[in-house]
């Protein structure tokens, strides 16, 4: 929110997650409203388009994958340039 310098961010490796994925839930879910924010290995969400754009990640037989991801919040901040898994926020 640039009228407040407040905000949030999520940060996560992009060569893993290919895109952010915002879903709301409006009251429909036994009255509650809700928002999540997650990181994703792909997109579209439909798996055969995201491999037909090239935006997706596999994994094989027996393969992990672990990463850092972060929610940063801040205030003070205008506009960012730059967030970091470690809290690091610049303008």
């Amino acid at each position: 929110d640039t009228r407040t310098k407040a905000g949030a961010g999520l940060v996560f490796p992009h060569e893993i997650f290919k895109a952010a994925w915002l879903w709301t839930c409006a009251g429909n879910w036994r009255g509650y409203y809700v928002g999540a924010l997650e990181a994703w290995t792909g997109y579209p969400q439909k798996l055969h388009d995201a491999v037909d754009h090239g935006v997706y990640y596999s994994l094989h037989g027996n393969q992990a994958v672990e990463c850092e991801t972060a929610l940063v919040a801040y205030q003070g901040v205008a506009s960012v340039s730059y967030l970091g898994l470690d809290g690091t926020v610049k303008e």
